[in-house]
């Protein structure tokens, strides 16, 4: 559903298989945000990949969104404490979460003054800018 509703608003996917991919995808391509989940497949779950993202120099400044349908108070607690700028409970609309995108690019770009595991990398032409994220395993798209 996500992946469908973004590509309708001009973002592309490129798919990562673990949360180790992801990290690897992040690094190399600096996304302008990570949309993940916690539960991933391997050895290194959304929870993880966020904290090691927020740990190393070249991905700390990268805003993280942990998008789950997790219900339970202390995996709430745990996504805050991994470092994720947000936490987006599902289900979600996808233009919900479009907003929360957007919304944590702009405080990021406004805080930083610099510049979507089962994801896949996001890109689309927002005032002149490319974006990039990690959306669930369901977005898998080719890159344009």
């Amino acid at each position: 559903m996500y992946a469908e509703w973004f590509k309708l608003k001009g973002y592309c996917t490129l798919q990562a298989s673990t949360g180790r991919d992801g990290f690897r995808l992040a690094s190399e391509l600096r996304p302008d945000v990570v949309i993940t989940a916690i539960r991933l497949p391997g050895d290194m779950d959304g929870l993880s990949l966020t904290a090691v993202l927020k740990r190393e120099p070249e991905t700390r400044a990268m805003p993280v969104i942990i998008l789950t349908g997790c219900a339970f108070q202390h995996e709430r607690e745990a996504a805050n404490q991994s470092g994720c700028d947000q936490l987006v409970m599902k289900p979600c609309l996808p233009h919900v979460l479009a907003a929360v995108v957007d919304r944590v690019l702009r405080n990021h770009r406004q805080s930083s003054r610099t510049l979507s595991l089962r994801g896949g990398v996001e890109c689309r032409q927002q005032n002149g800018a490319v974006l990039r994220g990690f959306l669930p395993r369901e977005s898998r798209r080719a890159r344009n």
